[in-house]
């Protein structure tokens, strides 16, 4: 599995971590960006960008990509959960934006899955003000 990256949900904290990345990109953690949000007009977004991609359908990119960033809103997960979780390999990273969820309820939802990280911040990430807590639960050896 190569470091392919997929940020579900292009919303404001979706498209802003994608955008940050864009333009501080490397290439040494991360080989390529993929984006997917339900409403496809949000692809213009990203038309200007030279290393992310937006993606119409998940089912290929799932399993080319070692981390899955969920950034819906919580409402949505469950179905965002039900619609990936076949798709998915053993050893992807799933990490989690959404407020209020529970890594062990991301698992009851993705049980093939074992290694998570949450994430909490805001929307500073976009002029590189932010400030993030993160959590990664005991399976996580190296990111």
């Amino acid at each position: 599995m190569n470091n392919n990256c997929l940020i579900i949900g292009a919303g404001n904290l979706g498209s802003q971590i994608a955008l940050g990345y864009d333009s501080w990109h490397t290439g040494k953690r991360v080989e390529k960006i993929y984006i997917y949000d339900i409403n496809q007009k949000k692809e213009k977004i990203f038309k200007h960008s030279k290393h992310i991609v937006f993606v119409k359908d998940l089912s290929n990119v799932l399993k080319k990509s070692k981390f899955i960033i969920l950034a819906v809103k919580p409402k949505d997960y469950k179905d965002v959960c039900a619609r990936i979780k076949d798709h998915l390999k053993k050893k992807t990273i799933i990490v989690s934006l959404m407020a209020g969820i529970k890594i062990n309820s991301l698992k009851r939802e993705l049980p093939n899955n074992s290694q998570f990280v949450r994430i909490m911040t805001n929307l500073n990430i976009s002029v590189f003000q932010g400030s993030s807590f993160i959590y990664a639960n005991n399976k996580i050896k190296n990111i």
